[in-house]
């Protein structure tokens, strides 16, 4: 059964129009020991998705929360991979038409946002927080991405990325 995550990644790459590029990065994988132990080979990637408009290169790192929050220990485990992590993100903003940010999904909320990199960096630099919640989110310079609910799953309007 798949998890909620990449459920959210699926409604978005449908959601993504088709003359557009989208590019999804490997995740790491998954591999068994000489003593049949699960051993998990995390890649150290810069995001989830690269995505091309033609004008714009964006890149985006999706997230999905069941509550009003976003724990940072959602972006890495520790403090300082957390913000070697948004910093990457934040350096690649330098070069000519390159857009990142965080894709939020509040999944109680039924609410998504688009939450620019330098935003979320400036907050976590900022604040004493663990995490980020929906209204810190709404204060911030992020866009509420529209979504229709088809049932079960979800479609986004992503007119903000064309």
């Amino acid at each position: 059964m798949k998890n909620i995550g990449k459920k959210f990644e699926e409604d978005f790459i449908k959601s993504v129009p088709a003359d557009l590029f989208l590019h999804r990065i490997k995740d790491g994988s998954a591999r068994t020991d000489k003593f049949g132990n699960m051993i998990r080979l995390k890649n150290n990637n810069l995001c989830d998705f690269i995505l091309y408009n033609g004008n714009n290169l964006y890149l985006l790192e999706l997230k999905t929360v069941k509550n009003k929050s976003m724990s940072f220990n959602n972006i890495a485990q520790d403090e300082k991979k957390q913000l070697e992590k948004l910093e990457k993100l934040l350096n690649e903003t330098k070069k000519k038409n390159t857009k990142a940010g965080y894709l939020i999904n509040f999944r109680s909320e039924e609410s998504t946002y688009y939450i620019p990199i330098n935003e979320i960096l400036d907050f976590y630099n900022k604040t004493c927080k663990k995490s980020i919640n929906i209204t810190d989110v709404e204060l911030l310079d992020s866009e509420k991405v529209p979504q229709i609910r088809k049932r079960v799953r979800y479609t986004y309007n992503l007119d903000l990325f064309a």
